[in-house]
């Protein structure tokens, strides 16, 4: 595993005190984060870094209540309009504990939350978890371009999962709720079709999309990135572009994913 500090990280933050304090708890970990003071700003950064240097920000840590545009609204657009291999890792910063809040910004693309003032074991954790999720993305890009090969799913994916989950019990339940998730998301994306709710479309096919490349699904992954680009475009366009070509092959993809994970599973 890379060492923190070579780790591309930004850091969002208006607050001066706030954005103080976590940087100094971030570099006490190891990291050397950049710095955006407000939406319009991060987006920016965000964008130049990943197409511009070829070195994405790995890890954004996100704050909510921004002066311009909101966390939320910032998180959205990194999720619509970077390619997924560019994708960082967002973690929302928020003083909101309220349950039904704390869904939503995870619903709007984030990876994970921490809640404000910042603890250091808190923010230890959620390292933690990014570093768990970079094991298993490295896994998937060291295979040759295999989305162009047929390969429904990547084999060692699934054995990696396997093996940091302590055993095929425990992945076999993770699976489960992936099929169980992943057939009612599909359901919500084609209901937002059929009712032109856009955003309905791009919150279910961003959420399935990142499940999807996370199992191993990355052909799966790559339609639905298409799928939640253009809900986007129509979300904020004047001139809606067709799905519908996009939704049947997704849903082909979807049916062959869900019948090998059943098939490796049993």
């Amino acid at each position: 595993m890379e060492h923190n500090s070579k780790i591309p990280v930004l850091l969002v933050e208006d607050n001066p005190v706030n954005q103080r304090v976590a940087m100094m708890m971030l570099q006490k970990l190891g990291f050397q984060p950049d710095f955006a003071g407000n939406g319009q700003q991060a987006l920016k950064m965000v964008k130049e870094k990943a197409l511009l240097e070829s070195s994405p920000y790995k890890v954004v840590f996100l704050d909510i209540f921004l002066p311009d545009i909101d966390g939320s609204e910032v998180c959205r657009r990194i999720r619509a309009e970077l390619p997924l291999k560019y994708q960082p890792f967002i973690v929302a910063l928020t003083a909101d504990e309220s349950q039904e809040n704390l869904k939503h910004y995870i619903e709007d693309g984030m990876d994970a939350i921490l809640i404000k003032p910042l603890k250091m074991n808190e923010l230890q954790e959620v390292i933690d978890i990014f570093q768990k999720k970079i094991l298993i993305l490295r896994a998937q890009s060291e295979e040759i371009d295999w989305r162009n090969t047929g390969e429904v799913l990547h084999l060692p994916t699934l054995q990696k999962w396997q093996e940091m989950l302590g055993g095929k019990d425990a992945f076999r339940n993770v699976v489960s709720i992936y099929i169980k998730d992943a057939r009612l998301l599909f359901e919500g994306i084609e209901r937002g079709v059929a009712e032109d709710n856009w955003k309905l479309v791009h919150r279910n096919a961003h959420t399935l999309k990142s499940t999807s490349a996370n199992l191993g699904a990355l052909g799966l992954a790559s339609v639905l990135e298409e799928v939640e680009l253009i809900a986007y475009e129509n979300l904020t366009g004047d001139f809606p572009r067709s799905v519908t070509d996009l939704i049947c092959q997704a849903r082909d993809c979807l049916n062959k994913v869900l019948q090998e994970l059943e098939t490796y599973i049993q």
